[in-house]
């Protein structure tokens, strides 16, 4: 998948009004929010479900379903998701946008978009995750669909797991490696490179958002013995923000510390020497 450049993300915040609230509010159901790019419509941006709730007052989860053109500064309507979503993760897979998770009924469903065919689908019998999770998040490495972490609305507790998503078995499968933290509302990414791994970072441990933590830590996917391994920490304690690969780099973008801080702030991991940098904060 590509990239959105940071140039482009920004005017989508300027575009926002400012209003960052309501983009966070958009984030947790979307990992396009998070800077990955179907590539089948290179350089699209796909905001799903969400809330309609405004200045943190109670809203009504949403079927909504919108498309973003950076080239022409254009938002699009698509078809509405089946189900209200809020809560839920998405991941780019072969030509698909995957919803998967979220509050309520629906944090073990998975359904997905056809940017082609533009229109929604799923199997019979639908697939479902192995525990339910909200607020997770979703990478894809190598034809399969990675869920890491999350928040289980019904035991109310944080995952430590993570599951893979076989679209050509149309099944998930819950892995025996677990992440050193529990970990909801985190960001994930691919390790830059041609070994299969993963990289996760920040969220939040418990049930209830008090404080972000600052911790990073990657798996690798192939081969034996694989086990997490501990990274160095972020320059800052995030949950709720975004993280994408880029020219052998992680990069990471704004957030809240869990308190009372919503982040303009980007730092980006060099996967090469194990470090953190700062990158030029985000206009809002």
């Amino acid at each position: 998948a590509g990239v959105l450049e940071p140039g482009q993300v920004c005017t989508i915040l300027q575009m926002s009004g400012g209003e960052r609230e309501e983009l966070m509010a958009f984030k947790e159901t979307c990992s396009a929010c998070r800077g990955l790019v179907d590539k089948v419509q290179a350089e699209k941006l796909y905001v799903f479900g969400g809330v309609d709730a405004w200045y943190h007052r109670p809203g009504n989860p949403l079927r909504a379903a919108e498309k973003f053109s950076p080239q022409t500064g254009q938002w699009e309507a698509l078809p509405r998701t089946s189900v209200p979503r809020v809560g839920s993760v998405a991941g780019i897979l072969s030509g698909r946008v995957y919803l998967l998770g979220g509050l309520g009924e629906l944090d073990q469903t998975i359904e997905w978009f056809s940017p082609r065919l533009q229109r929604w689908e799923t199997t019979r019998p639908a697939p479902k995750l192995s525990t339910a999770r909200a607020f997770a998040a979703a990478v894809a490495v190598h034809g399969r669909l990675y869920i890491c972490g999350g928040h289980d609305p019904k035991e109310g507790m944080v995952h430590r797991s993570l599951e893979v998503f076989d679209p050509s078995l149309a099944r998930f499968e819950l892995l025996p490696v677990t992440m050193l933290v529990p970990r909801a509302d985190l960001a994930a990414a691919r390790v830059p490179g041609q070994e299969a791994r993963l990289f996760v970072c920040g969220g939040h441990d418990t049930s209830y958002v008090s404080h972000a933590c600052d911790t990073a830590e990657a798996l690798r996917l192939s081969g034996s013995g694989a086990a997490w391994q501990r990274l160095p920490s972020m320059t800052t304690p995030r949950h709720a923000h975004s993280a994408v690969t880029l020219e052998g780099s992680i990069v990471v973008c704004g957030g809240s510390n869990g308190v009372d801080r919503n982040h303009s702030s980007v730092e980006h991991f060099d996967w090469a020497s194990r470090s953190w940098s700062p990158l030029p904060s985000m206009s809002v």
